[in-house]
């Protein structure tokens, strides 16, 4: 038999026949509707692709049978129910593989990888909220760190936390979120930074005044409160807009104090905007 010749039949005959083969690469087209340890038989022994009859079978087993089954495999629609703990590449494998629920049998399991490797191996519709920690080996990027971040409840273990990341306030807090002790430059420059975002932001830092940004904006209430922090941001003489009208002299000035070289608009509840600089 070619080891090239494409090879077309049901699912049962296509893997008896392939299981025989040695160094086959030919394409495999099934006709009538798989299992999982047909589709892993065949997918095993061919490097060549594999055309489905059916893409939305719901496959259970192990994580290693479907992963097996469902690599170099893209755009399958069946739900896919494991019942061992995965690894990162099965993880990985299945995620890329299946826009299916994806039903773990240990939510809990730490990945340990490449960032790009846990971001796709996260990728995946759990049926739960994934909760294992991730321990990172190479340099991160804010929409994979946020990607993570936002997919998993476990502890992050960064490889370099002095990278820095340029970002709105909002994708850094996420992709910061219970991160600690962080010495990277944060940089928040590419829309409005609500004040209660750069809150949270601050939490992550070693030292606040590597948060830089040029435009914040907040109540009355909560830039006044916050205003130790706004003191430590560098605001590369920025713009600071105050929503509401009703503040008090003392927030007023625990403000203008905290940020004498900005400018400081006040945004009335009608949409107007007046400068507040005095």
């Amino acid at each position: 038999l070619d080891s090239k010749v494409s090879l077309t039949g049901t699912a049962e005959k296509l893997a008896n026949t392939v299981k025989a083969l040695s160094g086959y690469g030919g394409d495999v087209t099934i006709e009538d509707n798989h299992d999982l340890p047909k589709l892993k038989t065949i997918n095993e022994a061919t490097t060549g692709t594999i055309k489905l009859a059916k893409d939305d079978i719901a496959l259970t087993g192990s994580a290693d049978d479907v992963a097996k089954a469902l690599d170099k495999i893209t755009g399958y629609k069946g739900a896919i129910v494991l019942n061992t703990d995965h690894n990162l590449p099965q993880l990985k494998t299945i995620s890329g593989a299946t826009s299916g629920k994806i039903t773990l049998n240990n939510y809990k399991v730490k990945l340990d990888g490449l960032t790009a490797d846990v971001e796709a191996a996260l990728r995946g519709d759990f049926k739960a909220a994934y909760q294992g920690d991730v321990q990172l080996q190479d340099a991160h990027n804010l929409p994979l760190l946020r990607a993570i971040n936002n997919k998993t409840a476990g502890n992050i273990v960064l490889k370099d936390s002095f990278v820095s990341m340029n970002g709105s306030a909002s994708e850094l807090k996420e992709a910061l979120s219970g991160i600690r002790d962080y010495h990277g430059m944060i940089m928040a420059f590419t829309e409005n930074s609500e004040i209660l975002d750069l809150v949270e932001i601050s939490k992550s830092l070693i030292d606040t005044t590597r948060l830089r940004t040029i435009r914040v904006i907040g109540t009355h209430t909560d830039l006044a409160a916050n205003a130790t922090l706004l003191s430590k941001v560098n605001l590369d003489g920025g713009i600071l807009e105050i929503e509401g009208r009703d503040y008090t002299a003392a927030e007023l000035f625990a403000i203008r104090t905290a940020t004498p070289d900005a400018d400081i608009f006040i945004k009335d509840t009608g949409g107007g905007i007046t400068s507040e600089t005095d």
